[in-house]
């Protein structure tokens, strides 16, 4: 678990410390070293928020719009902590992400994340 998280918290790390790109490759090898783990919806989420933040908007919304639909679909997957995060984790990541996206004003973001935890 612990080196689970690493590879995830290298990337916000990097996130954090205004390095976007690396940040985004890093969120691409958790992605994929994690892909069969609920954890990948942390992955997808970061490089929603990374590709915002080197001016790839549409890319983002792929991301965002892929996380969206892992947490849709796994709802129940969801709604328990994992990862040391809370239940509500996950929805308010999603909907963060989403605001984001709306400030920057990406086109086509639409839609609400729906009960998920509170």
């Amino acid at each position: 678990e612990a080196l689970l998280q690493s590879h995830f918290l290298l990337a916000e790390a990097l996130l954090a410390s205004g390095r976007d790109a690396d940040a985004h490759d890093a969120f691409g090898l958790a992605y994929n070293r994690y892909v069969a783990r609920p954890e990948r919806l942390w992955a997808l989420l970061g490089r929603a928020r990374t590709s915002l933040r080197i001016g790839r908007p549409q890319e983002a919304l792929r991301f965002y719009q892929r996380g969206k639909e892992l947490y849709e679909k796994n709802r129940e997957t969801y709604a328990v902590a994992f990862a040391g995060f809370g239940a509500a984790y996950w929805k308010e990541s999603l909907d963060s992400v989403r605001d984001e996206l709306r400030g920057a004003g990406t086109p086509g973001v639409n839609g609400e994340i729906n009960g998920g935890g509170s």
